[in-house]
């Protein structure tokens, strides 16, 4: 009886923190599911609009394009090379 009430216990904490985590993403314009970033992964500075981790890994346009990540500017460095042109706006 005490297994069963645990494994319904682990289900249930489970269950609530993917609701949290699909929560985050569909507030931030991202598909569920598309991009779980590591959870101590900070958003690197230099990019806007989206959070994109610091390399590593090195991440590239199609990368962000998988993740459906788009409208990123970019500001001062620019760790993944986004911006090739230096326009200011990422993958364009």
């Amino acid at each position: 009886m005490l297994v069963a009430l645990c494994a319904i216990a682990l289900i249930a904490a489970i269950a609530f923190l993917r609701s949290d985590v699909t929560d985050v993403f569909h507030r931030s314009g991202q598909a569920a599911g598309a991009f779980t970033p590591p959870a101590a992964a900070a958003c690197d500075p230099s990019y806007s609009g989206a959070c994109i981790p610091p390399p590593p890994p090195d991440l590239d346009c199609d990368d962000l394009a998988a993740m459906g990540i788009s409208g990123v500017t970019v500001s001062g460095s620019d760790p993944h090379d986004l911006d090739p042109d230096g326009d200011g706006i990422a993958c364009d």
